[in-house]
């Protein structure tokens, strides 16, 4: 018989619902939901053990034959469950390069939306305010290159409204179009002429991502201004008309939510190709505007029903908040945290650095391009060291480095908890709802639902298995 030493490492969380085992394993990190067969099989080869064990225990258990033992131990050890002895057993990170920049190519904003994050910084179109030009953005994008990840990268452009200097925006996208995989331009809606959509659609990697908060007049105008919801809708038939690559934005808040089944028979009517919702920001004036998020748990609910019911609404399923929360549960991999600071990066149309949109407050300023190099900002700047050295999870506070799906939640949008608690190293302001709302997915993962059947090429081999 084969003696060959492993070691099996124990799940750190175990749930159980309807007669199936969520199992995670926190510092590998993995997790597999399984019927209770392989539950039992799992726990009982716990610690050394070796192939011979391995195989009486899997077949006193499930009765296999064994033939199906080598593929048992074949799957568990590329789980990284089954290990060599003194072997770290981790799926480690990619490098910590650039994946995604975001630039404003203006602070000057048309309208003035209740939740707005960046409320604090907005000019009025009148400002006379002197703002990058098109040739410091260019200089700032060449600068960048040599951080830039290999693959994957994306570049947002976001404001204010871009869409007021539509020149500058148009030559930024088009000159940073070969540097990027993707390029996603947000606006309002309101000024979308014939003449930019004509234009930006001549670059195959940007989209155009409109915000429409509601289906309904009343309720999209109650947020963005009167007047608005026309014109917006006028701007997404433009995008269409012209084959723009366009995405409709719900931001989600208690009072809207009930809507997600109107807002993507609207999205199927006007043809666009994708449509997404996510919760509202508590961060810039979206912690005082008097709205509130709806509940995590509330809204992947509501988006999973959405599309398990509707399934002609799925097409345009991938960059919502349910599709986004299923991508981030299904990579298992040592993530330190979001990213902001190390892995993304924002540029304020007056030249500063920031970490992200979402940290994009005094403190958090790491340099200008205007009087320092990016490269001297990105490298030597104290903000972004201070944000590198707190911000990993594992020694970011005590209950976010015991917690199992630290390397999921990775802690929470930092710059959200900071803007609410005025911390750098407390827990979310969500945590319990993000934990929760993490080992849901797991769950929702592991069934064939047919949910998420449009995303399965791009998370590529299920974690889920209901035999062993």
């Amino acid at each position: 018989m084969n003696s060959h030493v492993y070691v099996c490492k124990k799940p750190a969380y175990t749930e159980e619902r309807n007669g199936r085992y969520l199992l995670i394993w926190d510092d590998i990190p993995n997790w597999m939901v399984v019927d209770e067969e392989a539950c039992t099989f799992i726990k009982a080869i716990q610690g050394e053990t070796t192939v011979e064990k391995i195989a009486k225990t899997f077949q006193s258990i499930t009765k296999a034959p064994d033939t199906a033992v080598d593929a048992v131990i074949h799957m568990l050890k590329e789980a990284k469950i089954l290990h060599e002895p003194g072997d770290p057993a981790q799926f480690l990170p990619e490098r910590d390069k650039i994946m995604s920049v975001i630039v404003y190519p203006t602070n000057k904003c048309n309208l003035r939306c209740v939740m707005c994050y960046n409320k604090d910084n907005l000019l009025t179109p009148s400002d006379e305010k002197e703002e990058l030009t098109i040739k410091e953005f260019k200089n700032f994008l060449d600068q960048v290159k040599p951080f830039l990840a290999e693959k994957k990268i994306n570049l947002q452009i976001l404001g204010g409204e871009p869409l007021l200097v539509p020149e500058k925006t148009l030559a930024l996208t088009e000159y940073a179009s070969p540097l990027f995989e993707r390029i996603s331009l947000s606006t309002n809606g309101t000024l979308i002429t014939r003449e930019f959509a004509q234009k930006i659609t001549t670059i195959e990697n940007a989209a155009v991502q409109v915000s429409l908060d509601s289906p309904h007049r009343k309720t999209h105008e109650a947020i963005r201004g009167k007047g608005t919801f026309d014109r917006t809708i006028r701007g997404i038939k433009i995008l269409l008309e012209e084959n723009v690559a366009t995405v409709m934005n719900m931001v989600c808040t208690k009072k809207n939510v009930h809507e997600l089944t109107q807002y993507y028979e609207l999205a199927l009517q006007l043809g666009v190709p994708r449509a997404r919702f996510i919760p509202l920001q508590l961060a810039g004036a979206g912690i005082t505007c008097g709205l509130e998020p709806p509940p995590y748990l509330q809204l992947i609910h509501e988006g999973f029903t959405l599309f398990e019911k509707n399934p002609q609404y799925r097409k345009l399923m991938g960059s919502d908040f349910l599709s986004t929360l299923a991508r981030i549960c299904h990579i298992c991999a040592i993530q330190k945290w979001c990213g902001t600071g190390l892995r993304l990066v924002m540029l304020n149309a007056d030249g500063t650095v920031y970490p992200c949109p979402n940290h994009h407050v005094p403190e958090f300023k790491a340099g200008n391009i205007r009087e320092n190099s990016f490269k001297d900002i990105w490298v030597n700047s104290p903000v972004l060291k201070k944000i590198r050295s707190t911000y990993p999870v594992t020694s970011l506070n005590k209950k976010c480095a015991s917690c199992p799906i630290r390397y999921w939640c990775v802690g929470g949008c930092r710059g959200e908890t900071y803007q609410m608690t005025h911390s750098m190293r407390e827990p979310s302001v969500m945590c319990d709802e993000i934990k929760q709302m993490i080992i849901d997915m797991f769950f929702r993962l592991s069934e064939d639902s047919g949910v998420f059947t449009n995303l399965k090429k791009e998370f590529g081999k299920s974690l889920s298995l209901d035999k062993i």
